[in-house]
């Protein structure tokens, strides 16, 4: 499988049809608990098999589809935009304009993920909601277009910003969702946000039904609608920051169960994290990326000089936010949450919102402290245990035990099981096995 869409032959093209010559093999699933289950993330997308060749005269594609010539125009366009912008800027042009995070540093992804911002770097409303408030703000309010015709520009504008983007399952949600907005906002009747999100997850789950086991889309719709639901709560406030600060909160508490069952863990001070870092790439690095994207178009020679000046900026500041993070950087592992303890804290948490709506806080502060107290007994469940487990990890070539004492009075590792002589990857064993397990 090639990594990287430019590593293809320039004679495959999408909707080709190709013959191929090989051993079909099943995929690889996880052998160990915590490992990633390769198996099963490729057969939920309808995939069961695999074909292994020898060389690339195995493989044989003839033809292409229509869509094949929007790919290609993507892809020369990505290229311009490459040439006439800073190297620096335009790694962030692409993970955040063209949805492919692929040029950022690996640590600097981990870092997004570590403290909860990974939703930056994935497009979702947040871009699409700025795109189309920047466009429309840029068209009516100056008086370039009416209303209508604003509206008529946004609506040709969405299918093209969802097809640049690559159409991540978020993206496909914020688009629908701006389409139906839109249309929807000249009927007399006004139709409730919630009904609106309903539809386009039912839209989405009916032309694609292997979208339900994507993250993004869980994550997607579950914050959406959360935050939708929110809405009474936030009009209780006048001040930005503390809007900013709700809406933060209730973003990741609405995620948290679901984010502990599949990551293990989460950081406590990512919320800190999040006020910082969500109206720094809101306000400045997306909108400054947009202009940038339509300047590199328009005007080449003054994109180069102001993406420049951006790398220099967004550097410092990331690297000053990173350099933060140190002295917040206290992440909790708590396992792998069983669907029972998933319910029990979903239960709590709508007690808890409930009651702030109803502004009785004294409930809702005794509901947030049972939500706390749901993962507090589960990270201590092993304390509790008379029992002791040795478990032997399946890491290949070479052994690995890990030996849990009873009432949790240890955890002893026999043999990390060093990486093959073989193997390029000398951290493989370690990050695949090892420590998912460990978490």
């Amino acid at each position: 499988m090639k990594e990287n869409e430019n590593d293809f032959s320039p004679g495959w093209k999408h909707g080709a049809v190709c013959t191929v010559k090989g051993k079909a093999e099943p995929l690889d699933s996880a052998r160990n608990p915590g490992q990633f289950d390769y198996r099963a993330y490729m057969t939920d997308k309808g995939i069961h098999a695999q074909i292994l060749i020898n060389d690339e005269a195995a493989l044989q594609c003839e033809g292409e589809s229509w869509t094949s010539h929007l790919y290609d125009t993507r892809k020369q366009l990505k290229l311009t935009v490459k040439d006439r912008v800073h190297p620096g800027t335009y790694i962030w042009m692409e993970a955040l304009i063209f949805g492919d995070t692929g040029l950022i540093d690996a640590s600097t992804v981990e870092w997004f993920r570590a403290f909860n911002l990974s939703h930056i770097l994935a497009i979702s409303g947040l871009h699409v909601g700025l795109t189309l408030g920047g466009t429309y703000f840029l068209l009516y309010r100056t008086g370039l277009a009416t209303k209508k015709q604003s509206k008529l520009f946004l609506l040709l504008l969405l299918p093209f910003y969802m097809f640049i983007s690559g159409g991540a399952p978020s993206v496909m949600r914020a688009g629908v969702m701006g389409v139906l907005l839109i249309f929807t906002s000249s009927f007399q009747k006004k139709i409730p946000l919630t009904d609106i999100l309903s539809f386009t997850c039912l839209f989405l789950l009916v032309s694609s039904p292997s979208y339900f086991y994507h993250l993004g889309f869980q994550f997607s719709f579950l914050v959406t609608f959360s935050l939708l639901l929110t809405i009474p709560i936030l009009k209780q406030y006048e001040s930005k920051w503390m809007q900013s600060a709700v809406i933060g909160m209730v973003s990741q508490l609405s995620l948290l169960a679901l984010q502990i069952h599949y990551f293990y863990e989460f950081q406590p001070f990512s919320l800190w994290m999040n006020m910082i870092a969500v109206p720094y790439f809101s306000f400045f690095v997306i909108p400054f990326l947009m202009i940038l994207f339509i300047l590199s178009l328009l005007v080449p020679a003054l994109c180069s000089v102001l993406s420049r000046a951006f790398a220099i900026v967004h550097e410092s500041v990331l690297s000053f936010l990173i350099a933060l993070s140190k002295y917040l950087d206290y992440p909790w592992v708590i396992g792998e949450l069983p669907p029972i303890y998933i319910v029990v804290y979903i239960c709590f948490f709508l007690v808890v919102m409930r009651n702030w709506e109803l502004k009785k806080n004294v409930k809702a502060f005794t509901a947030s402290l049972a939500v706390v107290f749901v993962l507090v007994f589960y990270s201590s469940t092993p304390y509790f245990s008379k029992e002791g487990v040795v478990t032997m990890l399946d890491v290949g070539q070479g052994d690995s035990f890990v030996i849990e004492l009873p009432y949790r009075k240890g955890v002893v590792m026999i043999d990390a099981a060093g990486p093959p002589i073989f193997t390029t990857n000398k951290e493989k064993t370690a990050k695949e096995v090892i420590l998912p397990y460990l978490q």
